[in-house]
């Protein structure tokens, strides 16, 4: 069984570090990583757009989508329980976040889309998902 959980406690495997050791390196803030370049243009080609952004955490990717997708006094959805670290995100993009709550009782399982539909209005602009 594979443990895909989180970064945090998946280790690499041999032929992993082997890749890792022996992989062509470079400035990626310069474009000059040709790893990294063949890794944002594959996965563009491969979802269909015109280039794709490398970034190395989870948590970078979602401060970097509540950037894109928000302005300043937006608001964002997001069933709770969450990571406390959105409300950091939510703080650094100066939107609020509205909280939906999901049940211990109900597994966690989303809120109907009434529940959602409940929350939204002129100022949402995301609902963020994620798993507790």
């Amino acid at each position: 069984m594979i443990d895909i959980r989180s970064d945090t406690v998946t280790k690499p495997s041999k032929e992993m570090l082997e890749h890792i050791i022996t992989a062509e390196v470079g400035d990626d803030e310069y474009k000059e990583d040709p790893t990294v370049n063949e890794l944002e243009e594959f996965t563009a080609n491969l979802l269909g757009f015109e280039a794709g952004l490398f970034v190395s955490s989870g948590l970078m990717g979602n401060q970097i989508s509540l950037l894109n997708h928000t302005n300043p006094g937006d608001e964002v959805i997001i069933p709770e329980p969450f990571y406390a670290n959105y409300n950091g995100f939510a703080l650094a993009s100066d939107v609020n976040v509205i909280p939906i709550t999901s049940k211990i009782e109900d597994n966690f399982n989303l809120p109907s889309i009434h529940e959602f539909e409940k929350k939204i209005n002129g100022k949402t602009k995301a609902i963020l998902l994620c798993n507790p």
